[in-house]
């Protein structure tokens, strides 16, 4: 096995942000960081995301006068931080290469799938300097309706099955997908109260890949996500984390 197999750079970029979209849902600042460790029987990822300013979609649901056109109502210093590692291990890497769906730094020339395992770790930060939930919206959510801080912190382990449809050996669809739970330990404030406890979480992984991978150079679209649920009270937070991306690259 030579470097070249074992090595892959990707790079990214976002687009701006239009001046009408500014206006209408705010501004947002965020950092995301996505590390992939794709071998032969296991796989790991490392993620570290944080954003800053947020609109809420339905703005008629927080102010009754709002109308179509209007700037959605936002909470410019609302901070949503994400942390985590997600593992999986391949029990017939020989039948499914995960490799393969992630990166093109390996070929799978056959049709075949695999059961898969593994286990996720993560810590989710939400804080906001006023009350998280608008006042006029508080009412459903009971005791902890005026929350300005939660962290959670959760380990799940999960199990699912991938499978690659290979045409020519060069041409290849893969799908794989993880469910799973786990225990999160919640830590929650408020103006006017602090409370933690220990909750269920659950945990979903998908994955889709389709396209060309040749001698010379590979081609396609990829698409990950994944989600974790927590659930305090009247309240439940999913944590959502999707990249889709289309790739065109060479083999050195």
């Amino acid at each position: 096995m030579s470097l070249q197999d074992l090595i892959g750079v990707t790079w990214g970029f976002r687009n701006p942000q239009k001046e009408e979209d500014k206006l209408q849902k705010g501004g947002t600042e965020y950092e995301d960081w996505r590390l992939n460790f794709a071998f032969k029987q296991f796989h790991v990822k490392l993620n570290y995301a944080r954003f800053k300013g947020f609109f809420i979609e339905d703005s008629r649901e927080v102010n009754p006068s709002w109308n179509e056109g209007d700037p959605f109502y936002q909470k410019p210093e609302l901070i949503s931080q994400n942390i985590g590692v997600n593992f999986t291990w391949i029990i017939n890497p020989d039948d499914f290469s995960l490799v393969a769906a992630y990166d093109q730094t390996e070929r799978q020339e056959k049709s075949g799938g695999s059961f898969l395992i593994g286990a996720a770790a993560s810590e989710t930060l939400f804080e906001d300097q006023d009350q998280i939930i608008p006042t006029n919206v508080q009412g459903p959510f009971g005791q902890h309706q005026h929350i300005t801080e939660g962290r959670f912190q959760s380990f799940t382990v999960k199990a699912g099955y991938g499978y690659t449809f290979v045409l020519a050996k060069k041409y290849f669809a893969a799908l794989s997908g993880q469910f799973g739970f786990g225990r999160q330990y919640m830590k929650i404030k408020g103006t006017d109260f602090s409370d933690s406890t220990w909750a269920p979480a659950k945990k979903g992984d998908l994955i889709v890949s389709l396209g060309y991978n040749g001698d010379d150079y590979y081609s396609g679209l990829f698409a990950s996500g994944d989600q974790t649920d927590y659930k305090t009270g009247e309240m439940e937070i999913a944590v959502n984390q999707w990249m889709v991306r289309a790739y065109f690259g060479f083999r050195l």
